[in-house]
């Protein structure tokens, strides 16, 4: 193998230095760092995939749909799009076109695996559903199925199948489960390989950020010297890391490579602060509150991690229910003149609501003096000066063929700062940055972490490379990155 790309999911350098990780610790130490910056609508695998922002490729964390309603999606997937636009390239794609065979596993929203030059193990995210097994679909070419299948290859896990399918509330069956994920990677990654040989590797794990969404306060904790600190719980941590650090090294030493690059999509914080960016637009006016009918499903919806988990499961494979699901709004839809939607994962954006994109009370004509006004109440509020936010209109800034879908106005806020539209204050501290976590309480993905702009950017054994030339970049420069090593 001439080249192998570790996708890290939500992972960040500093999280490999907190624990005992001698072979990612002298890996970083021979390594280049390239100071990226994501601005978290944009994906960053898909990033890493077309070399294109969302603008380019339209993979968008999440974004309304601008039906002429106020529906929002979650959704992406990228190969399905490259159907509808077959100008979005792919890296393994152009490392075909000139002789390289590759091989790919689990990089997110890449369904149904493409015919390649190697293999394809296609990843989950973008609203795939989460399955233990590997499904022929996800295969190329199908025949890999039986060995991996045969090697116990576990296809994704997520807090929702860990917790809420599985019941893994212990915390040994909980840590072994996602240790067994990513030893069962390796060992897939290493025979698929064996049989291709492939010149370009690129393999994601995912098992990090699920324990870092979890147990950020946790470990911030242990970090700070704090009594209180579960050390059974951090021993299952240290022992986490210390596993992933073998899983790794044997890795990158059974595929003999030398140049290897290690990324993520996104880094993960303790989440500190959250906000609610329709509370500033209702106190300033630029929002009305929704009347009696509209308000109760509101509520309804602020409160569904009340209803039990097999029900919303049911409930999300109905497309009418989704979409009914998905357009309810705590806002007069009528009357109001901005809002956001973020379903709480990263977006810090506004949309002026007018009549042609989302059936709303603003005239076209009109959008950049309502996203004005907003922007410079923002930077003038008090509340957002104390906490470094800063607002910036983004109409005209954007261009691209899915740049309609980007927000009118970005808001900027330092990290560990995490969207909450359900909150009743505009900023409030996070209520579980200094709990203890226990597995049976939690209730979603994001508990006690969030999403952070700095990924994990380094680089061993490139002769191409010179950082310097991708300062403040975004993760489209790890196309550009690998595609130089191979003299493209």
């Amino acid at each position: 193998m001439k080249y192998l790309l570790i996708g890290i999911d939500g992972c960040q350098e500093e999280h490999f230095y907190r624990f005992d990780m001698p072979f990612m610790q002298g890996m970083f130490s021979q390594g280049q760092k390239v100071d990226l910056t994501e601005d978290l609508i944009s994906r960053g695998w898909a990033e890493i995939c077309t070399g294109l922002h969302a603008t380019d490729s339209g993979a968008y964390y999440e974004r309304a749909v601008m039906n002429g309603t106020h529906e929002w999606t979650t959704s992406y997937n990228l190969l399905a799009e490259k159907k509808n636009n077959t100008s979005i390239p792919t890296l393994w794609e152009v490392l075909n076109s000139q002789g390289y065979s590759v091989g790919i596993m689990n990089v997110p929203t890449t369904n149904p695996a493409p015919e390649i030059n190697g293999f394809f193990v296609s990843g989950g995210g973008g609203g795939r559903k989460v399955e233990d097994e590997v499904d022929p679909s996800q295969c190329h070419p199908k025949s890999i199925k039986e060995k991996l299948d045969s090697l116990g290859y576990i296809s994704d896990e997520r807090i929702s199948s860990l917790l809420f399918e599985k019941n893994l509330y212990e915390e040994k069956d909980f840590f072994a489960r996602l240790q067994l994920m990513t030893e069962k990677r390796i060992e897939s990654y290493l025979a698929l390989n064996k049989e291709f040989d492939v010149d370009f590797g690129f393999v994601v794990f995912r098992s990090v950020v699920v324990l870092e969404n979890i147990f950020s306060s946790e470990i911030a904790k242990y970090l700070a010297g704090d009594i209180h600190t579960n050390k059974i719980l951090i021993d299952h941590i240290k022992a986490f890391y210390s596993h992933l650090d073998s899983c790794i090294e044997k890795l990158c030493v059974g595929l003999g490579v030398d140049k290897i690059g290690f990324v993520s999509d996104h880094g993960t914080v303790l989440q500190k602060y959250s906000v609610n960016l329709n509370v500033f637009l209702l106190e300033n006016k630029f929002q009305q509150k929704t009347g009696s009918k509209e308000g109760l499903l509101w509520f309804l919806k602020k409160y569904k991690d009340l209803i039990p988990y097999q029900l919303r499961a049911k409930l999300k494979k109905s497309r009418s229910v989704l979409e009914t699901y998905q357009g309810i709004q705590g806002f007069d839809k009528q009357k109001s003149l901005a809002f956001t939607s973020g379903k709480g994962t990263s977006f810090f954006g506004i949309y002026v609501n007018d009549t042609k994109r989302f059936g709303g009370c603003v005239p076209e004509d009109k959008i950049e003096d309502i996203a004005n006004q907003i922007v410079n109440t923002f930077n003038s509020n008090s509340e957002a000066k104390k906490h470094g936010f800063s607002a910036v209109s983004e109409i005209h800034r954007r261009t691209g063929a899915y740049a309609k879908y980007w927000p009118d106005i970005l808001v900027n806020v330092p990290s560990g700062y995490n969207p909450d539209n359900n909150q009743n204050l505009f900023v409030a501290p996070f209520s579980r940055s200094h709990e203890s976590i226990q597995l049976k309480e939690v209730k979603s993905d994001l508990w006690t972490g969030t999403k952070d702009k700095v990924p994990l950017s380094l680089f061993v054994g490139h002769t191409h490379l010179h950082p310097d030339m991708y300062v403040q970049q975004d993760l489209t420069a790890v196309f550009r990155i690998v595609k130089a090593e191979f003299g493209l």
